[in-house]
């Protein structure tokens, strides 16, 4: 910014009006600052695009005695953080990730328990569990036998 600090001994403010000039919207940003600034960073604009910036100078804080406001056209400012002037935080994407990781997890799990096939019987369960299936037949068979004589 150029160096106002005063004007005809009272302190000098400038109005910084930019207006955003692209196809969907139309963005009006309005700062104040104190001329002793000569470096000034804009924080908190929308957009990454085309700005017309406007500087209006003028002293006591009204708008009284100002040259003809400064007019910047068409500069390209990159918006290097979002909208509120902070960084962005990969924190709240690092758990939605996590989240939703062991939600597929869970969810993958429980469908195998649920679709998987009863548990098959070893080789020696069947066995025994034949021969307790034969053991009444053969008893009762012996029985049977045992009546007829």
């Amino acid at each position: 910014l150029p160096e106002k600090s005063s004007w005809n001994g009272l302190a000098t403010i400038i109005k910084i009006k930019i207006r955003f000039e692209g196809k969907d919207e139309n963005y009006t940003y309005y700062r104040n600052t104190s001329a002793t600034n000569i470096n000034y960073t804009l924080t908190g604009l929308k957009l990454d695009g085309r700005y017309k910036i406007q500087l209006i100078f003028c002293s006591n804080g009204g708008d009284g005695p100002s040259t003809t406001p400064i007019e910047l056209f068409k500069i390209k400012v990159p918006r290097p953080v979002p909208v509120g002037g902070e960084k962005d935080d990969p924190t709240v994407l690092i758990i939605i990730v996590v989240a939703a990781v062991v939600l597929i997890v869970v969810v993958v799990v429980f469908i195998y328990l649920l679709l998987r096939p009863k548990r098959k019987l070893t080789s020696r369960e069947t066995t025994t569990r034949k021969l307790k299936e034969r053991r009444p037949f053969a008893l009762l068979n012996s029985k049977q036998e045992s009546m007829e004589m």
